[in-house]
C-alpha cells in the first residue's frame, strides 16, 4: 500500500532523505559488493531467473499433457525429468549462493 502525497513532493522528508544517504554511505563503506549489486538492480535479475524458470515450468507440463494425450511414454517421461530437473535446480543455486557468503565471510 502506497502513502498518496501531493504532486511534486517528495516521498521522503528531508530528514529521511539525509539518513537514507548516510544509510547508503555507511553500505558502501561497510560492504560495497552489496552497495554494487543493488546500484546494478540485482532485483531485475531475480525477476528474469524466475521467468526463465516459469517458461521452462510451462514446457515440462506440456511435455507431460502431450506425451498422455498422444500416448507417446517417452515426451511425457521426458516432461516428468525435465520438471524434477526444475524443482532441483533453484535449491541448487541457492546452496551454491549460501557456501560462497559463508567462504567469504570467513575469509
Amino acid at each position: 500500500m502506497t502513502a498518496s502525497r501531493p504532486e511534486g513532493r517528495p516521498a521522503l522528508s528531508e530528514g529521511e532523505q539525509l539518513a537514507l544517504r548516510a544509510i547508503e554511505r555507511d553500505l558502501r563503506t561497510t560492504n560495497p559488493e552489496l552497495a554494487s549489486a543493488i546500484a546494478r538492480g540485482i532485483r531485475s535479475q531475480h525477476w528474469r531467473w524466475k521467468a526463465i524458470l516459469v517458461l521452462a515450468d510451462v514446457t515440462g507440463v506440456l511435455l507431460v499433457a502431450s506425451g498422455v494425450l498422444a500416448g507417446e511414454a517417452d515426451l511425457a517421461t521426458l516432461g516428468v525429468l525435465a520438471l524434477a530437473a526444475l524443482i532441483g535446480t533453484p535449491i541448487v543455486v541457492r546452496r551454491k549462493k549460501i557456501r560462497r557468503l559463508a567462504e567469504r565471510e570467513r575469509t
